[in-house]
């Protein structure tokens, strides 16, 4: 697919014609099996001033009662996944009550929590144990972000941090602006607060984020946010900073791990921690990279080992950033760290005329050997500006759930979705098992 200002080219060789055509019949099946599916939508009033909701009792209640059960076992007992491979690839039923792009979500205990984005300021709630799905006013005011689970000082529970991001939820030129405090949203309650303040001089958005145990595995992480960009969206100052806040000391910290090899936003950084790898470092892995407003992306992937003393404290090597390989040629992805592996899904890029090439590509990088694998394609077609649902649950994160995004408007007529601005906003979820993926990968070596 390209892209070509308000235009859109579509060129299919006879093969792709003919999956493209079967695509598009078993996604109009699809979406006439989600018009009719259980799921309750429960849209709440936005008229509170304190952001809470009516169903705050019943979301605290389902939060106690989680169970440990495998979150596969529990959609598939409950019918919510239509199968796409016989071994880890499905379809969720369940679909989103609004289409999303450039937002996040998390899946904590047994409900998946989307929140933020362009052109949706609510949090949505997916509650697989429960069959229902609602929304909260939130407002969530910040699009083109990446969010970070962060556990209280206190230990009393956690909550979703967001430290980069444009700020509001429509505008993406002359009107947004990086956010100046960190968003913190509780996941308990729902309800949204202000964090710490963001030095003006390390404010971005199009960033990337990361939990960094920088003081080793008995202290709270740092909170990290990676590059990204200042100024109109289209047309904006690249960042190469990395700012650390550290919660102890509630200071914001742009040395403790030195600046990205080259500014870029639409990036993405994964954490790899200590002894993920023969050689027992932690590893920064920087890749997604968008390095001129709607230009090529490059391929390249850095990595940043980080030694481990004999606490568990990390320091950087020496030898700073390396490029240690080259993977699917794209920006504005999402991707989940498992194992020793990243898993990414779709993404875009662009041509030296600004024309966008879109991906359905689901792609493995070995962080130890720098090797890259083309694995399969997402089945309903390309997509980027979506989000991987991160996992709360330390045994459950081979779960992952790539949620909403930005497609051309081909798949208007197959998905049913909403035209929002520039595009077409998805409301469909895609699910897979990642252990199954890397068992797949590690068998072939």
């Amino acid at each position: 697919a390209e892209y070509m200002g308000d235009h859109h080219v579509i060129k299919l060789s006879p093969s792709r014609k003919l999956q493209a055509t079967l695509a598009a019949l078993f996604c109009s099946i699809l979406f006439i099996i989600l018009r009719l599916e259980p799921f309750q939508s429960v849209l709440q009033s936005e008229s509170t001033s304190t952001h809470t909701f009516t169903f705050e009792a019943q979301h605290l209640i389902n939060h106690s009662s989680q169970t440990s059960n495998d979150l596969l076992e529990l959609l598939e007992s409950h019918g919510s996944l239509l199968q796409v491979n016989s071994t880890h690839h499905w379809m969720l039923k369940p679909r989103h009550l609004r289409p999303r792009r450039n937002h996040h979500c998390w899946i904590i205990g047994t409900e998946m929590i989307s929140f933020g984005g362009r052109y949706t300021l609510d949090i949505e709630v997916i509650d697989f144990a429960s069959e229902r799905r609602f929304m909260a006013p939130g407002p969530v005011q910040v699009h083109h972000f990446v969010s970070v689970l962060v556990q209280k000082l206190d230990n009393s529970g956690a909550e979703i941090w967001i430290p980069c991001g444009f700020n509001g939820g429509d505008q993406v030129n002359l009107e947004s602006g990086p956010i100046s405090r960190v968003i913190v949203i509780d996941p308990r309650s729902l309800q949204v607060r202000e964090g710490p303040e963001i030095p003006e001089h390390i404010r971005s958005a199009a960033c990337a984020a990361a939990l960094v145990p920088m003081n080793g595995p008995l202290q709270p992480p740092l909170i990290c946010t990676f590059g990204g960009s200042v100024g109109p969206h289209d047309n904006a100052t690249f960042h190469d900073t990395i700012s650390c806040y550290d919660q102890r000391t509630q200071e914001w910290d742009t040395d403790v791990l030195g600046t990205l090899p080259i500014p870029a936003d639409h990036i993405s950084i994964a954490f790899f921690p200590p002894k993920s790898c023969p050689n027992g470092n932690a590893k920064l892995v920087f890749f997604n990279i968008r390095s001129e407003s709607y230009g090529p992306s490059p391929p390249d992937v850095y990595s940043l080992d980080l030694i481990p003393d004999i606490n568990g404290t990390l320091r950087p090597h020496a030898l700073g950033w390396q490029l240690v390989g080259e993977f699917v040629a794209v920006n504005a992805a999402d991707s989940v760290a498992f194992g020793r592996f990243i898993f990414n899904f779709g993404g875009v890029t662009h041509d030296e005329r600004r024309r966008g090439t879109a991906t359905d590509h689901v792609t493995a990088f070995d962080v130890c050997t720098g090797k890259s694998q083309l694995l399969e394609n997402l089945y309903c077609g390309e997509r980027f500006a979506h989000a991987v649902c991160r996992v709360a649950a330390r045994d459950q994160q081979h779960l992952a759930v790539i949620s909403g995004g930005h497609a051309f408007p081909k798949y208007q007529k197959e998905f049913g979705d909403a035209s929002f601005g520039d595009g077409l906003s998805r409301m469909d979820c895609e699910v897979f098992d990642l252990r199954e993926m890397e068992f797949r990968l590690l068998s072939q070596n």
